[in-house]
């Protein structure tokens, strides 16, 4: 079966409560921060990894990255000086992809480090671009987009865990909603978000665009090499 995956874990927080699979906003005391923060989240989640497998790329953001576990009590000042220098957030709305794009391609720029991100591919091209960045090690900020045009609609994606026996089982729903994959397969995206490992079907999520959403919202981050 296909597969593909990052080369080593993503980011796990550690000293408050179990450690995490990725970062989780809702640690977060700031209201602001974990309500509309999982942009941050999953741009801080993407520095860090980059940091950590490219020692080259480590900056005064990330620090020397010498392992994926970190302090919450690091992580939440890294993600803090992200946020007041690259990617502010607007209460009660967040952030939009390419506002996401402009933070991460000025932190890139600064600290010369030889990538360009885009948000917005097209979806006839999506998966091909998501497997070429799992291929060169770099972690894909993901989004299942708000309802469209109905914002305040109800409709989600389903997020699945995977039981030991290796059955996929439906245990949450989101939209409107950044996320970190970190693997794709023939059926599957294995996802972070909120701290935890999740799976998203493929074809759920194709179904839910077209039906429900937008290309414009739900999308990747596209970074190659200049």
């Amino acid at each position: 079966m296909f597969e593909i995956r990052l080369s080593s874990p993503i980011i796990s927080l550690v000293g408050k409560g179990d450690d995490t699979f990725g970062g989780n906003q809702r640690l977060f005391d700031n209201p602001t921060m974990r309500g509309y923060g999982c942009g941050v989240i999953a741009a801080a989640d993407l520095l860090y990894y980059l940091a950590l497998t490219r020692p080259d790329y480590a900056t005064p953001y990330t620090g020397v990255a010498r392992s994926n576990y970190l302090s919450f009590e690091q992580y939440s000042r890294m993600c803090a000086r992200l946020r007041a220098s690259f990617m502010p957030i607007i209460p009660r709305f967040g952030k939009t992809g390419p506002a996401l794009a402009a933070g991460l391609n000025m932190y890139f720029s600064r600290y010369s480090i030889p990538y360009r991100a885009r948000w917005c591919i097209g979806h006839d091209k999506l998966f091909d671009r998501i497997e070429d960045m799992l291929s060169r090690d770099i972690p894909v900020i993901f989004s299942v987009g708000a309802n469209f045009p109905i914002f305040w609609g109800k409709k989600k994606v389903n997020l699945y865990t995977r039981s030991p026996e290796g059955e996929m089982r439906p245990t949450a729903g989101t939209k409107a909603h950044f996320m970190t994959v970190v693997g794709l397969s023939e059926d599957y995206f294995h996802v972070s978000s909120w701290g935890k490992e999740y799976f998203i079907s493929r074809k759920e999520y194709a179904d839910y665009v077209k039906a429900h959403g937008s290309t414009v919202t739900s999308n990747i981050m596209y970074i190659k090499a200049i």
